[in-house]
């Protein structure tokens, strides 16, 4: 396994002073046993979700036409169940992805499951193996009059605030709920239980109908049952079911002995043994360490969002779950999605998706240092398939300036790049039209660039001093956080069981100049520790001002016991009172043993064997004499020489060796 340390390295080159702020945190925690994959080349890049999209769409009369477009890049990510949507192709999708992979073994082709949640009617991820104990509920009601047996009922209850008409991804539909009497010393009777969906509801009276067909309805007397409401998911798409989402805490209510992790994991190994054995492993959408819906895991009446035992019983479920799998399948691809550092399973599986880069939400980049933290991390530790699924929420046709950026940190972190919408479609030639850095001619053999020759670099100015930030000076308001020193390292510890805290340090004095800061970190010890820790930093930290934490403006990066390089960047000019704000999550502790920054100017760069790749991170242009760049032989991707370029902010160059 490669030392993370060593994934940043400093270059001095004469470079125009700016006003930005850089932050580098070193962090540590445990060592992956997780084997690596050879090196990626690059650009790495396969499809994403397309090829079952467009056969929705008859795009393609046969499978000849549909292979032809799909061939040219190293695989594809597809669904092929009814887990999520109810109306795929599945039989043309089950041919023709079982003729690709025996055609083009080489290629890969992973199975895109949801892995949070489940559409009620789904057949081939059979929803009729999952119990009502399954499924994740959030805060319970009581029902305080009796209900009767007509298949609409009004009656009054406890609370109706979970129980609404805006439910779902589009905020538009009634909730599922469960109504689940209770046995005479006072127990949930699963048996019994009974699926319904509100219809209105006023001040405690309810109005529901009840979502049972065959069996006779129930009576149930006051106070003789309560009602759980499902956590859902979706729909995704506006004629789609509600998704369930499931229990995965390690303190979930079990049937017959087993859990939602125990069905799932049955369901999943049955689907790779059989009809889906020629993929190449699964990637699991949406699933992620936290359920930030209110919810009661253990169904006790008591909100605690899988906080139980001053642990995170739903990531630990998680983590379980994902480490059987990949236990079971060692020879297959086991991925989860991580967007915005949402997974934890940093030593078992194979790989992550960022749903977007830097976020699906944040096509202004505002973001970039929590993405590129997350991507170098998991590169550093299960470096065998990590990717960003090229997509941005509020932009329908993305500037080739941005498809550049994204591609070019792509190369830098280590990850291939998933295209789905913002890649031109020939209709004549029924191929799809790749941008300029992507394949960089027809005469080139792709990938293009070939396998890195060394970690990502900076581009520093000359004066770059580094300037030690005292971490003595550590301070924080709350009872809860602790703040201890041994031997030169600090250690900061968070004892509450449920909130994320802050502490702040002060910053050195600083010239109106970039900066970087580098900060050693571990994961310090305590408890919850198995699935690491998320650190947040924050600059929008005033001297004599209430302590807080500022979350819109934070960034963040995991922490684990092996050491990583973290990076965080500030663009403005710091003022004298400016302190600096960490946050810590939950029942963590972090070890900090040394802290310094220095001038940086935010260009980010690496060496292939077939040419370079140089990130501007910031919204300024930069002008960059490229003979200082490795050896300095580069040419434009168009061919001709190139000595220098202007950079524009938010932008990428793609270089090619002469």
């Amino acid at each position: 396994m490669k030392n993370p340390r060593s994934s940043i390295q400093m270059l001095s080159l004469s470079l125009p002073r700016t006003t930005f702020l850089a932050l580098t945190l070193l962090l540590s925690a445990p060592v992956a046993d997780v084997c690596h994959a050879e090196p990626l080349e690059f650009p790495s890049a396969f499809y994403f979700r397309r090829p079952e999209i467009d056969l929705g769409f008859t795009r393609f009369e046969t499978y000849e036409h549909w292979e032809n477009a799909y061939v040219d890049l190293q695989g594809m990510i597809l669904k092929a169940l009814d887990e999520e949507v109810g109306r795929l192709p599945l039989t043309r999708i089950d041919e023709y992805t079982r003729r690709f992979k025996r055609a083009y073994p080489e290629k890969f082709a992973l199975l895109h499951v949801n892995g949070c949640a489940l559409r009620p009617g789904s057949q081939r991820l059979r929803a009729s193996e999952f119990a009502p104990q399954h499924w994740l509920y959030g805060p319970m009601s009581k029902v305080l009059s009796a209900i009767g047996n007509k298949p609409v009922e009004t009656v009054k209850v406890s609370s109706t605030k979970e129980f609404h008409l805006h439910d779902g991804l589009f905020h538009d539909r009634p909730r599922d709920f469960r109504i689940v009497p209770l046995h005479e010393d006072g127990s949930l009777d699963w048996s019994r239980s009974e699926l319904a969906r509100v219809i209105s509801r006023e001040g405690q009276m309810l109005t529901f109908r009840r979502r049972r067909k065959s069996a006779p309805l129930r009576k149930h007397a006051a106070n003789r049952a309560v009602l759980l409401p499902h956590i859902s998911d979706g729909p995704w798409g506006n004629d789609q079911q509600l998704m369930w989402k499931y229990n995965y805490s390690t303190h979930s209510p079990t049937h017959l002995g087993r859990s939602a992790s125990d069905v799932l994991f049955d369901e999943i190994e049955r689907l790779l043994t059989s009809t889906h054995r020629h993929f190449d492993g699964v990637q699991f959408d949406i699933m992620k360490s936290e359920v930030w819906q209110p919810h009661d895991a253990n169904v006790d009446g008591i909100v605690d969002n899988s906080r139980l035992g001053g642990r995170n019983t739903y990531s630990e479920g998680v983590n379980r779950f994902l480490k059987r799998l990949k236990d079971r399948f060692p020879d297959k691809i086991i991925m989860a999605d991580q967007t915005m550092l949402d997974q934890r399973a940093f030593n078992i599986i194979d790989g992550t998706e960022a749903e977007g880069f830097p976020y699906v939400s944040d096509h202004e980049l505002k973001s970039f240092a929590t993405a590129a933290n997350a991507l170098r991390f998991w590169s550093g530790r299960v470096s065998k398939f990590n990717y960003v699924n090229h997509k941005f929420n509020a932009v329908k046709k993305p500037s080739a300036r941005l498809n550049r950026f994204v591609l070019g940190s792509c190369c830098l972190f280590d990850a291939k790049i998933g295209l789905m919408n913002f890649v031109p479609f020939d209709r004549e030639t029924r191929t799809f039209t790749h941008w300029p850095e992507l394949k960089a001619g027809a005469e080139e053999p792709w990938p293009w660039l070939g396998r890195a020759l060394g970690p990502v670099r900076m581009l520093l100015p000359d004066d770059h001093t580094r300037k030690a930030i005292q971490l003595e000076k550590i301070t924080s308001g709350s009872p809860h956080v602790s703040v201890s020193t041994e031997r030169g390292a600090i250690t900061i510890v968070n004892r509450h069981p449920h909130e994320t805290l802050a502490f702040q340090v002060p910053l050195p004095e600083v010239e109106d100049s970039s900066q970087v800061l580098t900060l050693t970190v571990s994961s310090g010890q305590g408890v919850n520790l198995d699935d690491g820790v998320m650190l947040g930093v924050s600059f929008e930290g005033k001297v004599g001002s209430p302590l807080k934490w500022f979350e819109k403006s934070a960034q963040y990066t995991y922490a684990d016991k092996e050491p990583f390089d973290a990076q965080f960047f500030h663009d403005a000019p710091m003022r004298s009172d400016q302190t600096l704000h960490f946050s810590i999550e939950p029942n963590r502790s972090i070890t900090m043993s040394q802290a310094t920054m220095q001038a940086f100017d935010g260009i980010l760069w690496r060496e292939f064997e077939g040419g370079a790749v140089l990130i501007n991170i910031f919204e300024k242009e930069r002008q960059i004499d490229l003979t200082s760049v490795g050896e300095g032989n580069w040419r434009a991707l168009a061919g001709g020489k190139l000595e220098s370029a202007v950079l524009k902010g938010h932008d990428a160059l793609f270089l090619k060796r002469r």
